[in-house]
């Protein structure tokens, strides 16, 4: 069974979870981004005053306010990705002169946008259709499942981090996996490669030997 197979078959009991969330603005802004997965902002490069999930906390409850028109309806999903990140990145740099790399904002702008689909106020034409166009946020679980279920024609190494988006290029990734995914949705692959990456491992079997086997 290859990937699309797969995904077609765990697709009703993934999206039922999925859409069982249903978010406030408040609630999005927290479950966006947990500390767990800001980790890799710990260098002090990346910040100088401010502690970053508290950088991307107030971005997005202003950007929310701001922008919430657009995004119900704005129908190009790049132009929606490109202004997201293009405000976070201009707002970390002027609240905080912090430098992070491009590939680390683009991880927390996919972040929200795979939440976004979960927010209350939204109708539920537009969930599906961000949830159809939005990004795979990239972490060690998709690349590790990219690598198990495809050719592995970007090179994924056997335990890949968020270091590996910047060699391998974001959106050489993005690319490869919507061609793995064929119709299904990324964001689809993105929940497989979760509970796939956290699933406890299949119990080994095995008979004793008979005693008299040895003589």
């Amino acid at each position: 069974m290859d990937i699309v197979e797969k995904l077609e078959k765990k697709k009703c009991k993934l999206l039922k979870q999925y859409w069982s969330y249903d978010y406030s603005t408040t609630d999005l802004i927290i479950h966006s981004l947990e500390s767990s997965t800001v980790r890799s902002f710990t260098y002090k490069k990346y910040y100088k005053k401010y502690k970053p999930i508290s950088i991307y906390r107030t971005w997005l409850d202003n950007y929310l306010k701001e922008e919430m028109g657009n995004l119900k309806n704005e129908m190009d999903f790049n132009s929606l990705h490109s202004k997201a990140f293009q405000s976070l990145k201009k707002y970390w740099n002027e609240i905080d002169g912090g430098e992070p790399e491009d590939y680390k904002f683009y991880k927390l702008i996919d972040l929200f946008f795979k939440f976004l689909p979960n927010l209350n106020e939204l109708d539920k034409e537009r969930k599906e259709w961000l949830f159809e166009h939005a990004n795979i946020p990239i972490d060690k679980y998709s690349l590790l499942s990219y690598k198990k279920h495809s050719d592995n024609s970007l090179n994924v190494r056997r335990n890949p981090s968020m270091k590996d988006v910047e060699v391998l290029k974001y959106e050489k990734i993005q690319t490869a996996i919507k061609k793995l995914v064929s119709y299904h949705p990324v964001l689809l692959f993105d929940l497989f490669a979760w509970e796939e990456g956290h699933s406890k491992p299949e119990p080994i079997e095995f008979k004793l030997i008979e005693h008299n086997k040895f003589n």
